[in-house]
């Protein structure tokens, strides 16, 4: 009897281990870092840079099946890793993709590498390089043309390449909206919207509604100049081109009838009744 429980004892134990193997290999074959690889992906070379922005993806050759993520990731450093800058998605699949890197500074060089993340790690490509033109002024910058530099060299204003039409400063009953600056037309744009409505047609919804392709980014949207924007467009009316001989709204209120526009045929600034129909032409900052 003692060895006919020895043996029991052995077969339930020789039981009880088969049973753990099996355990443990499906919990292999459900671990998806089993099966999956390391990523084979190549790194592009940057295309479209301007001072501010560029475009920049990768290839991937194997791996991209099960991808969590990919993208690019760039610095001003050598070897970027996902700890700097990074722009990515979580599309599965081989082949090519490509971003558009922003926020870049003029006369910058930058280093930029593909990448991609699976379960068996984050594979890199190639590291490639470029360096961001300098600004200037005329430039062809965010769908419109750079007309004012600040003294960083880095940041300034866009226009847009030609007039948006000719409207009246307010939509109705005139009011005092808060836009009071004579240096921030973004600002002053902000509280027109907020006071005025998106209904009608009238100058700051213009600016507002002029889109081409960089919404979202430097400056978030189009605006009209405020007072002092709007003088320093005036200078640059040559290099910049399209102008008419009238005058043109600035986003900047005197009074609750009242607010600046300035005669684009001699460069004078005045205060206009909100009711007057006048051109309007909208800018961006960057």
């Amino acid at each position: 009897m003692k060895c006919k429980l020895q043996g029991c004892q052995v077969n339930m134990l020789s039981a009880t281990a088969l049973l753990l193997m099996m355990i443990t290999a499906c919990k292999k074959e459900d671990n998806p870092a089993a099966h999956a690889s390391l990523a084979v992906i190549s790194t592009l070379a940057p295309t479209d840079i301007t001072p501010i922005s560029a475009e920049c993806g990768g290839k991937i050759t194997s791996g991209g099946e099960s991808a969590w993520v990919r993208g690019i990731c760039w610095n001003t450093a050598h070897d970027p890793t996902v700890n700097s800058f990074v722009n990515f998605n979580a599309v599965q699949g081989n082949g090519t993709y490509s971003f558009a890197l922003t926020g870049l500074k003029p006369a910058t060089t930058y280093y930029a590498r593909a990448y991609l993340t699976n379960a068996a790690g984050t594979s890199y490509g190639n590291e490639v390089t470029f360096t961001t033109p300098t600004l200037s002024l005329g430039l062809n910058l965010l769908d419109g043309i750079v007309y004012y530099i600040d003294s960083t060299g880095q940041h300034g204003l866009v226009t847009a390449k030609a007039d948006q039409g000719t409207f009246t400063w307010a939509n109705g009953p005139f009011i005092t909206t808060g836009a009071t600056s004579y240096t921030d037309g973004y600002t002053n744009t902000g509280f027109i919207l907020a006071e005025l409505g998106n209904s009608g047609s009238y100058a700051a919804l213009a600016c507002y509604n002029y889109f081409l392709g960089y919404y979202g980014c430097c400056g978030n949207f189009w605006f009209l100049p405020s007072k002092d924007q709007l003088s320093l467009m005036y200078y640059q009316k040559d290099l910049v081109g399209g102008f008419a001989n009238l005058r043109y709204w600035s986003s900047s209120e005197s009074d609750s009838s009242h607010a600046w526009s300035q005669d684009f045929s001699n460069g004078q600034q005045d205060t206009s009744d909100k009711s007057s129909v006048y051109g309007v032409r909208a800018i961006r900052s960057f």
